[in-house]
């Protein structure tokens, strides 16, 4: 099997036609159509926005996945990198894998999990 790329060029009055000009939406439709990943680091507890793809987490906290209903489909990772445990936590009413929540508890572990509308499971 031969796999290939396909590189698409757009001008930013194409990608204006397409998504409209807002930069938060123009830069997000950029990242998406370039392939790039959003990598947020976080040091103290806190929600997880729909933009994250991979999240970085020392320190004891507890990081709160979005609502599944908003990002379906989407792909997350989080990890911890401090020594601390790290707690992952769905909305209220949603759940990991049938779980309340999930915990990182070595140094380097990680966690991936898929939306799927009403919660979310671990891929």
């Amino acid at each position: 099997m031969t796999t290939s790329q396909v590189s698409l060029r757009l001008s930013r009055a194409q990608i204006a036609k397409a998504v409209g000009t807002d930069p938060a939406t123009v830069r997000t439709f950029e990242r998406l159509v370039s392939g790039a990943v959003q990598v947020r680091t976080l040091t103290a507890s806190g929600p997880i926005n729909g933009a994250d793809r991979v999240v970085l987490v020392s320190g004891a906290s507890t990081v709160t996945l979005p609502s599944a209903g908003d990002v379906v489909g989407q792909l997350l990772t989080v990890k911890r990198i401090g020594a601390d445990t790290v707690t992952v936590s769905p909305q209220a009413g949603q759940t990991i894998d049938g779980g309340a929540s999930y915990p990182l508890t070595l140094t380097y572990q990680s966690i991936t999990v898929c939306s799927i509308g009403t919660g979310w499971v671990i891929v």
